[in-house]
């Protein structure tokens, strides 16, 4: 516990010791004060403290006075002077010296003064309350200062800052697109910003979103195909503020549509964010059944594309005061979030928090100083790769509230993560194929971890962690499946953005004039080194084969080993039959006539890529299948 040091005490006198007259004087400087007049009020204290310089009282009244003139240096001289005639006299006072020093960016000092006005067990829970509030923050202020994080934030070119205030920012997984409101004829626009060849192009309003009625926070999705925003005053609301989707198609943003009463209720939801994989909302709510002031809150979509009933998302990330801006980073394990209800500078700072193995949220972390200040801090926003936060600011001298972005110091930046995106086509006729499932398996423990269907455009876009291994499904009905793996694991620290189009093959039919037999390579398909023994990671790639096959009751498939240039020629032959062998006898055990299946192997007379690299031997260490007429 930190001490209080006093200086010693002194003689003094109160207002019982003095006689009539100056109790009467005293009295009147108590009322002058009360009702703001404070010059005849410190007339009079000055004429009693020229006969009784250690006038106890009329310290306290002139410390209170002086502070509420915002003289503060003079209110800590006169609190001082009352604790050190009597540290007891009225333990109030430590609480008010408290106050000022903190208004003195006197952290320290601050910090002992509250700490000895809660040792004192004041009655009033209220002040005990603020007390202690004041106390922790002092703490965490005074060490903040003294170990500064890096931060230098830039201005956003003029593409998107103008003369007009503009805030909010919110940015697709590419960090190709920026979203951000702006304040235009007294009310409240969005618009929108896309990079091209690395910079910003000027920003154009997104008309089919914007109305006369004030158009509020907003999120984009990490494929920019979808926006849920804030805004108040329509008349499908639920309350004073509700929340509203609008979906990307066929060039433009459809008209939104009110998130529903799972969601909205007569409170006021604000400040959205939309996890990655689209799954998971994110906002703020004022409602008196929250943890108090207002809280974060969680709805999920469910299976039948409805949202859940929103949860409050408690501790630790909710106080009894108020938590705002939630920023779910594409990771989904780094939330980042305003709030005046943790330890921090004081007013609103900027926190983040760690998902926890169990699922969880961890405890709350400052950002740090100079990132937080005493001022009220506003959302903040992170980029995929971690590294550039975006905030909004009106204190940085010479500026309109524009947008800022800084290097984000390390301890606050997410896990790594990546994204795929991909286009899937018809591999004969190179039309785009909508509604295509795409299953990411996690091969550290075989979960079907993410799914995804292609829009309208035949495209998806799904964020993946750098820490773990995927492989890629691709399907779609009539069609050969597409198989695709993301060693990830092995690349932790590798920004590696991946694009991809996808030619499906048609499942070979009558309509088919020139049905194409390439082969399909089952990338997902792992064996024991050297061997012919199938790792249990190659389980979902096989269970994909054998539902094709049973759906597909005409199919005929022939499977096929390769291997890469090392070793003989009759050990790689040997191996590359094995292999194919192996997936045949699986397929075989799970009740697919041999009739439809063969297998065959060619050692390493078939490469795809150059042996002189092992990703390329890689590559060609491959197993796949071929249609059979």
């Amino acid at each position: 516990m930190l001490s209080c040091p006093l200086l010693s005490q002194q003689t003094y006198t109160t207002l019982n010791d003095l006689g009539k007259k100056e109790q009467s004087t005293f009295q009147e400087a108590k009322l002058l004060a009360a009702d703001g007049n404070y010059d005849k009020a410190q007339k009079l204290i000055r004429q009693l403290q020229e006969k009784f310089p250690n006038f106890i009282d009329s310290w306290l009244l002139l410390g209170k006075i002086r502070y509420d003139l915002s003289e503060h240096k003079e209110a800590q001289y006169a609190f001082l002077k009352v604790i050190t005639f009597n540290p007891d006299f009225n333990i109030e006072t430590y609480y008010m010296l408290g106050v000022t020093e903190w208004k003195l960016d006197q952290f320290e000092e601050a910090a002992r003064h509250f700490e000895a006005f809660l040792q004192r067990n004041p009655k009033s829970e209220r002040l005990k309350a603020q007390a202690q509030r004041y106390f922790e923050n002092a703490q965490f202020a005074s060490q903040a200062i003294k170990n500064p994080v890096p931060f230098v934030p830039k201005a956003l070119d003029d593409a998107i800052n103008s003369l007009l205030p503009e805030y909010l920012p919110s940015l697709t997984a590419d960090q190709q697109m920026l979203v951000f409101t702006r304040y235009v004829d007294g009310q409240e626009d969005f618009y929108a910003s896309k990079k091209v060849n690395g910079k910003w192009q000027k920003a154009e309003p997104i008309s089919t979103l914007n109305t006369p009625l004030n158009e509020g926070a907003q999120t984009i999705s990490a494929d920019g195909k979808t926006i849920v925003f804030g805004a108040g005053d329509r008349t499908d609301g639920f309350g004073g503020y509700d929340l509203y989707i609008s979906e990307f198609r066929k060039g433009e943003f459809t008209v939104p549509v009110n998130l529903g009463e799972n969601i909205n209720t007569k409170a006021r939801e604000r400040q959205p964010s939309l996890s990655s994989d689209g799954k998971t909302l994110l906002f703020e709510r004022n409602r008196s059944d929250g943890k108090g002031g207002t809280d974060i809150w969680r709805s999920d979509k469910m299976p039948n594309g409805k949202w859940s009933k929103a949860q409050n998302l408690g501790a630790p990330i909710n106080t009894v005061y108020d938590e705002s801006a939630p920023f779910l980073h594409p990771d989904g394990q780094t939330l980042y979030f305003m709030s005046n209800g943790h330890p921090g500078m004081g007013d609103f700072d900027l926190y983040f928090s760690r998902k926890q193995p169990d699922g969880t949220w961890g405890k709350p972390e400052n950002l740090g100083y100079p990132i937080n200040t005493k001022s009220a801090e506003g959302a903040l926003i992170v980029s995929l790769d971690g590294k550039k936060g975006y905030f909004t600011s009106d204190k940085i001298q010479g500026r309109t509230t524009d947008i800022f972005e800084f290097d984000l110091p390390p301890y606050p930046q997410p896990q790594p993560v990546t994204y795929v995106r991909a286009i899937v086509k018809d591999a004969v006729t190179k039309k785009l194929l909508p509604n295509a499932d795409a299953t990411f398996t996690n091969l550290k423990n075989n979960s079907f971890s993410i799914q995804a269907k292609t829009d309208g455009e035949g495209s998806f876009l799904v964020v993946l962690n750098m820490d773990t291994d995927f492989g890629l499904n691709v399907t779609h009905p009539n069609y050969l499946f597409f198989s695709e793996n993301f060693a990830l694991s092995a690349s932790y620290q590798v920004q590696s953005l991946y694009e991809l189009e996808i030619l499906l093959q048609p499942v070979p039919n009558q309509s088919i004039k020139k049905p194409i037999f390439e082969p399909i390579v089952l990338k997902n398909l792992f064996f024991e080194t050297g061997s012919s023994v199938l790792l249990e990671q190659s389980i979902p790639e096989l269970e994909r084969l054998k539902t094709l096959m049973e759906e597909q009751a005409q199919l005929r498939i022939e499977i096929h080993g390769h291997t890469d240039n090392i070793g003989d020629e009759a050990s790689n032959q040997q191996l590359s039959e094995a292999r194919a062998k192996a997936v045949y006898d699986y397929l075989i055990q799970k009740g697919i006539i041999a009739s439809r299946l063969a297998y065959k192997g060619f050692g390493k007379t078939q490469p795809i890529a150059s042996n002189d690299t092992p990703e390329g031997r890689q590559t060609n260490r491959r197993t796949a299948f071929v249609v059979m007429q």
